[in-house]
């Protein structure tokens, strides 16, 4: 079968690093973290760190020209990241589509009137609030905004729910079903979210230290992240410039444990072989990996288990970007392919900040500081509750 390739030839994103792709990246190159106190999120939990976005609902509304009473921060944090991506781009298709990816979808929304909905005395509009509830809500809102008509479809697949939104859109437009697509992620920070995540002890009360020995856990994160995926043919009639292409993915699933990998990174280490194997490329090509890397105890290392199976002794530069953004979840996929892309494209290695002594049992060496690569190719990694493990490889 004769397949299309896929190139990129936008992004946009948001995140705790800024709220623009731009100034992400300059505080990835000076490494400066995003994670802080909360600030917008109404928690009790205010000794945490977390990667909140640096703008409330109402600043996202103002930039964005919006003054929907009742849009989720999910559904906004979505439209911030997928306007910078398609601005002063050329649309000359029909055939184009939305994919996301998020877990918690308007869950923030829902908090701010769930006590009312029991209030004989609620005015019945308030009720409006739960349309905007579910996860489907912000990706059929980005469908109505840019792509009337065009399908859309929603994937909640943990924390590797974009990257599958991104690996689903490429597939597509690999066989020739879509000429392009906007793909990508989001996640709105909860206190659904922030409690459910100290219940399972995972949390992390200072800066997060992903492969650290002395690491607790991970810091929570929100943020939004949206490639535009064109075909070769696309490309050449809407003149778009490319970024990069992508060229390898794969998606696997060890079922080991409802909340961990299991030991030998077993999900892991198939995702990333097959990632490989499609690209048509070995392991020592790949000039840098962006780490899953939570900071938990179970994942760092059966990540690094992972790794090692696949790489041997030639581990390439690798590094988490979570110390920087927190753990963003269901964006965290097309979050860090962003960063994966932006690290070929600048010819740097960004830092694992907040590892400060590296733990001994990962047999090989983790990233510290901002470094120079000559990168032909990157890898993304993504790994969520269930098992659920996906890779991405970009070629610049």
């Amino acid at each position: 079968m004769n397949y299309r390739r896929v190139f990129v030839t936008a992004i946009g994103g948001i995140s705790a690093l800024g709220l623009d792709i731009p100034s992400q990246l300059h505080n990835l190159l000076s490494g400066s973290s995003g994670l802080d106190h909360p600030r917008y999120l109404p928690t009790l939990h205010q000794q945490v760190y977390i990667g909140e976005a640096k703008a409330s609902d109402e600043t996202l509304k103002e930039l964005l020209g919006r003054n929907d009473q009742y849009i989720s921060r999910a559904s906004l944090l979505s439209l911030k990241a997928a306007e910078e991506a398609l601005k002063g781009v050329n649309i000359t298709s029909h055939r184009y589509a939305v994919f996301s990816g998020n877990t918690g979808g308007g869950m923030s929304l829902t908090e701010q009137h769930y006590l009312s909905y029991f209030k004989d005395s609620t005015p019945d509009h308030v009720y409006q609030t739960l349309r905007n509830h579910h996860c489907a809500d912000s990706t059929e809102i980005l469908a109505r905004e840019y792509f009337p008509g065009a399908i859309n479809g929603t994937i909640s697949t943990a924390c590797s729910s974009s990257a599958n939104a991104l690996l689903l859109a490429a597939r597509l437009i690999r066989l020739g079903k879509l000429d392009a697509a906007l793909a990508g992620g989001v996640e709105a920070l909860s206190l659904f979210t922030l409690n459910g995540f100290r219940s399972l002890k995972i949390m992390e009360d200072e800066p997060c230290r992903p492969f650290d020995t002395h690491r607790k856990g991970l810091n929570l994160g929100e943020g939004a992240a949206f490639f535009l995926l064109e075909s070769e043919e696309q490309v050449a009639r809407s003149g778009n410039q490319v970024m990069g292409e992508l060229v390898g993915w794969a998606n696997a699933n060890d079922a080991f444990h409802e909340t961990a990998t299991s030991p030998e990174g077993r999900g892991a280490a198939m995702a990333m072989r097959r990632a490989l194997e499609m690209a048509g490329i070995a392991p020592s090509d790949i000039g840098y990996i962006n780490a899953h890397g939570t900071g938990t105890e179970n994942n760092d290392a059966t990540e690094a288990a992972a790794v090692a199976t696949v790489f041997g002794e030639r581990v390439p530069v690798i590094s988490s970007t979570k110390g920087f953004t927190g753990h963003t979840l269901g964006a965290a996929g097309a979050l860090e392919a962003c960063f994966a892309l932006l690290a070929m494209r600048e010819g740097k290695a960004f830092a694992n900040v907040g590892m400060h002594e590296q733990d001994p049992a990962i047999p090989f060496e983790v990233n510290r500081e901002l470094r120079d690569i000559d990168a032909r190719w990157v890898m993304s990694n993504s790994f969520g509750f269930g098992g659920n493990a996906t890779s991405i490889v970009l070629k610049g």
